[in-house]
């Protein structure tokens, strides 16, 4: 809008000097019906399909909806003890030393992780990851997400799942995940090489999955977006 504003000044401007050197007055341009200027454009862009929009899913069907938007609640599947004491999102993650015992099942529970390629496995897991909930353990979650296998890239809307669950109940598992990820991204684009493809579209893509929860926020994406509009040549 700004940019056409200054567009039409600009013309407005030269036809005033256009006019005082030619010692006519400027004549008065009269807005067109704005009925018909709607009418003229591209059925897209009716006032119409802009309610038609706000009724119509960005998901391809509803099996699609329901991966991204129905996420578990652990509040009704699992005992609150064991979601209590979480931090807030700005305390992050402590250092905090695991039982051995639970050590070894977090890890085992970890090791399981590939294996969730389903919403039914996805939320199994998150479950299961409650009894063994603590700032340690969080802290290995999110290593284990953000370390997603490089082979296994259709993990991802997985691992962004799991990252949506828990992070409803706690907020540092998927706080902590999305500044790694935004750190990393931040990083690949400083770097301005042709490198490390691989790495590049898991980061940018996981950072995609993880704003269809809604985990990342809107203007957090559109950065990660204009960000490679801005100079997209060394990549």
């Amino acid at each position: 809008y700004e940019n056409a504003k200054k567009g039409v000044d600009k013309l407005k401007g030269t036809l005033e000097q256009l006019a005082q050197q030619l010692g006519k007055e400027v004549p008065e341009l009269q807005d067109s019906d704005t009925t018909s200027r709607m009418q003229d454009l591209p059925p897209a862009l009716q006032p119409e399909a802009d309610v038609a929009a706000e009724n119509e899913s960005p998901f391809d069907d509803t099996d699609t909806q329901a991966f991204y938007e129905d996420i578990c609640d652990l509040r009704t599947r699992v005992p609150s003890v064991l979601l209590d004491g979480k931090p807030s999102n700005d305390q992050g993650l402590e250092e905090e030393e695991l039982q051995p015992q639970n050590a070894l099942a977090v890890d085992d529970l970890l090791g399981k992780l590939p294996k969730c390629v389903s919403r039914d496995l996805d939320d199994d897991w998150c479950i299961e990851f409650c009894s063994f909930n603590s700032k340690a353990a969080r802290k290995k979650v999110v290593r284990a997400l953000f370390n997603v296998p490089k082979s296994r890239q259709e993990l991802l809307s997985h691992y962004a799942r799991i990252a949506a669950t828990l992070g409803k109940e706690l907020p540092d598992i998927s706080a902590s995940l999305v500044t790694q990820l935004e750190d990393e991204f931040t990083g690949h684009v400083a770097k301005k090489d042709q490198n490390n493809l691989d790495a590049k579209i898991r980061n940018i893509r996981f950072i995609g999955e993880l704003t269809k929860f809604m985990v990342v926020k809107a203007p957090h994406a559109f950065h990660c977006f204009q960000t490679c509009l801005d100079d997209f040549s060394h990549h």
